[in-house]
């Protein structure tokens, strides 16, 4: 069976969490970008796939750029109680009256 448009090429999940700094560049930045750049999209967790792009886990992923640089790469599932933010971090997440999650300490 072949995946769903949403979950191949370059838009293939990210299995885990990860930082990056000092990034190699192919070709050239405008030195004049100075920012950070956010994308949220799609990523299930390992071994799951979702079968439309707006259900499921997402993940964030940010890029800082400055100066001709790209200085560091995170990318972040997005926690919710209702994707089992609890099971996406070793420090889990605990959901409190009101309706936020919090990171435990």
């Amino acid at each position: 069976m072949s995946l769903p448009r949403h979950l191949r090429g370059r838009f293939t999940p990210v299995p885990e969490e990860r930082e990056a700094a000092a990034l190699t560049v192919r070709g050239s930045l405008p030195p004049e970008l100075d920012g950070r750049y956010l994308r949220n999209g799609p990523d299930p967790l390992p071994g799951e796939v979702s079968g439309h792009w707006f259900t499921g886990p997402g993940m964030l992923h940010g890029i800082r750029l400055r100066g001709g640089r790209a200085e560091w790469y995170r990318n972040r599932w997005v926690r919710h109680p209702g994707v089992g933010g609890a099971s996406l971090h070793p420090r889990g997440l605990h959901h409190r009256p009101g309706g936020d999650a919090r990171q435990r300490p």
